[in-house]
């Protein structure tokens, strides 16, 4: 096998030892690798990440694994957001399925974190850092220059990838106990959807990550930086933030701090490229926004049940909390 995309020109792989394989979907394998001459700066370890599981096919289908490889082939590098550096992106346009050759960051110290990770405000004020990052560095992104970047709200409001009925059940089966019954209701929820479908029809949009939850953040001694880009799409703001400041703080943190830690992200994004915003108007984007973490976490199902309704009770509370559904004239 050879790799060169990144590198600047072909290195030939002789020999890896595996040390550590980790799931649920896309497989992330941790390798040793050796290499027939000079490897330049190719790292003794790297990580090799795709989709090999055939259940998982109709899944590929969906463009996941399209956007990362494209991510880390087209965009990542322009781009002042911290993420692995990669050595190879590749997509078979025939299955859908991508295959990611990154740098391992377990040598670097790096801590992978996680839904049931303690996350503090000032991790919070550096990850919402990063995030401006990317969506001031593709505010009014030209959609012609990236075509595969695609607004995905109107595909998860359709009902396709799931029906209202699906999810009204899988929100009964304890992940949304005690939130009130609207936020349990499936029509509500993917009615809320289509109503930030239609809304974007008026805002700026960018790139957005689309699925910012603390599992998909790490630590190291530069900063806090982001993985998994397989949800990334064109959108607003908006949803990435509150997504992220709900799903990743404590019910009682985000209460206290959203109203600073959002002005902190207003600042950070003019400073990267995108427009100075007015604050209150901000704060109304930002509360409508919930439903989209909501719904991503209310159709799933391949992740460990306790971390699933951690997401559903921080991320319904917070659409409770500032009244999203009446927000959106649902």
């Amino acid at each position: 096998m050879a790799l060169s995309q990144g590198l600047g020109r072909p290195v030939r792989l002789t020999g890896r030892e595996i040390l550590e394989s980790k799931g649920p979907s896309a497989l992330k394998i941790r390798m040793r690798v050796e290499t027939e001459g000079d490897r330049g700066d190719l790292p003794e370890q790297v990580c090799l990440k795709g989709v090999f599981d055939p259940e998982l096919s109709t899944w590929l289908k969906s463009g996941a694994q399209q956007a990362e490889a494209f991510f880390y082939r087209d965009i990542a590098s322009r781009l002042s957001v911290r993420v692995p550096r990669c050595f190879y992106a590749g997509y078979d346009g025939k299955t859908g399925a991508g295959h990611i050759i990154m740098e391992d960051l377990v040598p670097q110290g790096v801590t992978f974190l996680s839904a049931i990770s303690p996350y503090s405000v000032e991790q919070m004020r550096g990850s919402l850092d990063q995030l401006a990052r990317l969506h001031g560095g593709t505010w009014n992104a030209d959609p012609a220059a990236q075509p595969w970047v695609r607004s995905k709200l109107a595909q998860f409001a359709d009902g396709s990838i799931m029906p209202p009925e699906a999810l009204g059940a899988l929100m009964a089966d304890g992940r949304a106990e005690g939130l009130p019954d609207r936020l349990r209701d499936g029509t509500a929820i993917f009615d809320a959807l289509r109503a930030l479908s239609d809304r974007e029809a008026d805002l700026p949009l960018g790139f957005i990550h689309g699925d910012c939850h603390a599992g998909n953040v790490f630590e190291g001694p530069e900063g806090i930086g982001l993985i998994d880009w397989q949800v990334l799409q064109r959108g607003h703001w908006s949803l990435d933030v509150a997504y992220h400041i709900a799903a990743a703080l404590e019910i009682a943190d985000r209460r206290e701090h959203e109203r600073d830690l959002l002005r902190h992200y207003c600042d950070r994004l003019a400073q990267h490229g995108g427009e100075p915003l007015d604050f209150e108007a901000a704060f109304a984007a930002y509360r409508a926004a919930f439903p989209y973490g909501l719904l991503l976490w209310g159709i799933t199902r391949r992740v460990e049940p306790a971390i699933v309704h951690r997401f559903v009770q921080r991320l319904g509370t917070a659409a409770a909390d500032h009244d999203s559904l009446g927000l959106l004239g649902v």
